[in-house]
């Protein structure tokens, strides 16, 4: 037992942060506070919180955890998940805005529950757990990659720390459960809007992270969020059962987003002179920057264009000039070949007369020396533009493609009549 404990000691100390965070989370939703037991299942399910979690719970016999160490405190009795309507009732005039919300806490089970506090505070020493959430950080990283000059301020600090912050500050704490098939330009055009950040930096306590990572998941299953993103607002006057307000889950316009925070900013807040944001302003404001958005969109469509012309114009011109060095290499091939073939000779009883009946239906007629053989013949036809060719001559016609033999040999002295046939359309 003793070999068995140094073993799983040792293995504890070589977890990354993720894993100690998942390991603090298993034991935050299933109440098992002991440590072999939740890394066990964790190990046997690849580390993947939920899969581990929903293993556990789904256990008909939960194994006999062994006994807590000294300084882990006894869980808290289990509380209900979801939260129980809150009665149509308004306080009484002479209550003050918190005392209405305390009388309706009674009738509202936290669904943030208190085990989370029990875990990490007497569970999970700081020195192990560390001052900045790895979830929450790789969200910042996310918004801060906008360079946006003035982001909204999302704390780095791990879930119980900020809920005790709350508590003490008396802010709200906005949360916002990021989704990772959310585009960028949502998050930047949104959450990230310079309105929403004022509301959030003047009024809010913030505190993202997405959906996937450790701390994501189990915020996702303690408030059985379903939809993404999810923006959260939540009121704290006790960190072992703070109070969900309000939830706007799925995309949302921009309207439906500042709606949502203003309605439920800081009273505190709300006694701070902050400066009123005219309707028509505001509304001229949303019109100029569709109006922005637009031009932008209208100025990369024509770049786009101009760029697909330019592209086309590019492509005719090395085209056209493919074209020109080709006939410029084939006039060259042709001045060679005659230079070959020489100058027509003069009439005379060694001269053969040759008549051409080109494809085309064209006649073209040459003197060649009877001793000329026949492939210089099929050379000059090359210099009146045919190509892929054979000469057909006599009767019955014969093919001549024996270009080594002299025209009289081939039947071609003194007169002959030869048909060119191209040879490609047969």
């Amino acid at each position: 037992m003793k070999n068995a404990k140094n073993k799983y000691i040792m293995r504890q100390n070589s977890l990354t942060r993720e894993q100690e965070e998942a390991l603090m989370n298993f034991s935050a939703i299933t109440e098992c506070w002991d440590s072999t037991i939740a890394m066990n299942f964790l190990l046997k399910n690849n580390w993947d919180l939920m899969a581990a979690s929903n293993d556990f719970i789904s256990l008909s016999t939960v194994p006999q955890p062994i006994p807590a160490k000294p300084h882990i405190a006894s869980p808290q009795p289990k509380q209900s998940p979801v939260p129980r309507e809150i009665p149509e009732s308004s306080p009484s005039p002479n209550k003050s805005w918190r005392s209405a919300i305390k009388e309706k806490a009674k009738y509202l089970s936290s669904s943030i529950k208190s085990y989370v506090w029990n875990v990490w505070n007497q569970g999970m020493p700081v020195g192990i757990r560390g001052e900045e959430s790895s979830s929450a950080r790789a969200f910042v990283s996310i918004i801060k990659s906008f360079n946006t000059t003035h982001p909204p301020p999302f704390s780095l600090k791990h879930l119980p720390d900020i809920l005790t912050e709350a508590m003490v500050t008396s802010k709200p704490l906005f949360l916002f459960i990021n989704s990772s098939n959310i585009e960028k330009k949502y998050l930047s055009d949104i959450i990230c809007h310079e309105i929403a950040t004022a509301y959030i930096s003047e009024s809010y306590l913030a505190w993202g992270v997405n959906q996937n990572s450790a701390d994501g998941e189990m915020v996702t299953q303690m408030l059985n969020l379903t939809n993404f993103p999810c923006c959260i607002i939540v009121r704290v006057y006790d960190v072992a059962m703070p109070i969900v307000i309000e939830r706007l889950e799925g995309i949302v316009t921009l309207q439906q987003y500042l709606d949502f925070l203003d309605r439920n900013m800081s009273p505190i807040a709300a006694d701070v002179e902050i400066p009123s944001i005219d309707p028509v302003l505001y509304q001229e404001r949303i019109i100029r920057e569709q109006q922005d958005q637009e031009l932008r969109e209208a100025e990369a469509l024509v770049r786009e264009r101009y760029k697909s012309e330019e592209i086309k114009r590019n492509l005719q011109k090395k085209k056209e000039e493919e074209e020109r060095q080709k006939k410029v290499e084939e006039e060259e091939e042709r001045s060679r070949k005659l230079d070959r073939i020489g100058e027509e000779p003069e009439l005379g009883p060694d001269i053969s007369q040759i008549s051409i009946r080109l494809p085309d239906g064209k006649k073209a007629e040459r003197r060649f020396h009877k001793s000329t053989q026949v492939g210089v013949l099929y050379e000059y036809i090359e210099t009146l533009g045919v190509k892929d060719f054979e000469i057909v001559a006599g009767f019955p016609s014969k093919i001549l493609d024996d270009k080594s033999a002299s025209l009289e040999t081939s039947g071609l002295f003194p007169k002959a009549l030869v048909h060119i046939r191209e040879t490609s359309l047969l």
